[in-house]
């Protein structure tokens, strides 16, 4: 049952790496838009191998517009939206630093996830706020606040 959490909290060290890299790539190139597009490229060309090696294992490697129209069109937003995390990282870290950056986003996936869950949005299952998750995003609030530098 631990599996679950501890994968989520690897991937969240991960993506601080992540956006350290970033910020290092970018003081070489000096572009956000290039910077971005060589590192969307790579991320690319990395799930296409995924995709690929998995694909090719379950013998259901087939890739047809069927799939696109599978899909409503407003679920392929998650892509522009990585595209836009991955521009506004590039351009926060130098600017505010990796902890502030990623203080306030983890804070806005707070808020937007308890919104979403709210009102049911984007097809996932409704979960109602209530006091305890108020208080939980409260303190998120005040533990930015604090560690702000």
């Amino acid at each position: 049952m631990m599996l679950l959490p501890l994968l989520a909290t690897i991937t969240g060290v991960g993506i601080a790496i992540q956006a350290s890299s970033n910020a290092v790539l970018l003081s070489h190139i000096k572009d956000n838009s290039m910077a971005a597009f060589i590192l969307f490229s790579l991320g690319c060309v990395f799930l296409l191998l995924i995709v690929f090696l998995t694909g090719a294992a379950s013998g259901k490697l087939v890739l047809s517009t069927q799939l696109f129209k599978a899909a409503p069109a407003w679920s392929y937003l998650g892509g522009i939206i990585m595209a836009s995390y991955l521009l506004s990282i590039l351009f926060l870290i130098p600017k505010i630093g990796v902890t502030n950056s990623l203080f306030f986003i983890v804070l806005g996936q707070i808020i937007g996830s308890l919104i979403i869950e709210h009102f049911a949005l984007f097809g996932v299952q409704q979960k109602l706020m209530d006091m305890q998750k108020l208080l939980g995003a409260g303190l998120m609030l005040v533990g930015v606040v604090l560690a702000k530098s």
